[in-house]
C-alpha cells in the first residue's frame, strides 16, 4: 500500500540517480517512457529537471499539458523499463501493449504506475530548449511511496529493494545497499 510523504522529501526519491518511468497525458493520449537524465534542483519547493528529446511523444504531451509524473521502478520490472524506452508511444499504446497497470493521479490527469514503488506528480515550471533535447523543470505537487519501503530514505537493504540505473545503450546496473556515514 502506498502512503503520501512530506513533499520536502521528494528529492530523496531521486537522489540515487535511478531510472524513472515518465508518464504523460494530454486529452485521451497518454504515454510512458524511460528517463535516466534527472536531477533534483531544490528542496523547497521540490524542483526536478529531466532531459527529453524534443521530438519525443512524451515531450509533446508535456509541452501541451504542463504536467507529468515520475514513477520509480525496481529490477523486478526491468523488462518493462527497457520496452517502454525502446518504442514510441506515437506508434502504439504502451499501457495496453505491455499490460502496464496504472491509476489516475490525484493532483494531475497523468497516469501513476501501480507496479512502481513511488509516484510523484509534477507541474511544469519551465522548459529550456537545447540542441536536440530540452530541460523540463517540474515542481512536485504530490509524492507517494510504498509505505514499508521508505522512511525518510529508501530502505534498500532492509527491504531488499533493487533500483535500476541506465549505463548506456542496452546496459543497466543496480543499487542494492545504502551506507550511512555517522558524524565524527
Amino acid at each position: 500500500m502506498k502512503k503520501e510523504i512530506e513533499i520536502s522529501l521528494t528529492n530523496r526519491i531521486f537522489n540515487l540517480g535511478n531510472v524513472q518511468l515518465l508518464t504523460t497525458q494530454y486529452g485521451d493520449k497518454k504515454n510512458v517512457s524511460t528517463v535516466a537524465w534527472i536531477t533534483p534542483l531544490e528542496k523547497d519547493p521540490p524542483l526536478v529537471v529531466i532531459s527529453l528529446d524534443k521530438n519525443s511523444f512524451s515531450f509533446e504531451l508535456i509541452d501541451k499539458s504542463g504536467e507529468f509524473a515520475l514513477n520509480t521502478p525496481t529490477a523486478e520490472i526491468i523488462n518493462i523499463v527497457k520496452k517502454v524506452g525502446s518504442v514510441s508511444g506515437k506508434e502504439i499504446d504502451k499501457f495496453q501493449e505491455f499490460n502496464i497497470p496504472y491509476s489516475q493521479g490525484k493532483f494531475s490527469k497523468v497516469p501513476l504506475l501501480d507496479n512502481c514503488i513511488a509516484n510523484v506528480e509534477f507541474i511544469v515550471k519551465s522548459i529550456v530548449p537545447l540542441q536536440t533535447h530540452a530541460m523540463v523543470m517540474g515542481e512536485a505537487r504530490r509524492a507517494i511511496v510504498e509505505e514499508d519501503l521508505f522512511s525518510d530514505h529508501w530502505l534498500l537493504e532492509e527491504k531488499d529493494i533493487i533500483l535500476i540505473h541506465h549505463a548506456g545503450s542496452n546496459y543497466f546496473c543496480t543499487t542494492k545497499f545504502l551506507v550511512e556515514i555517522k558524524k565524527l
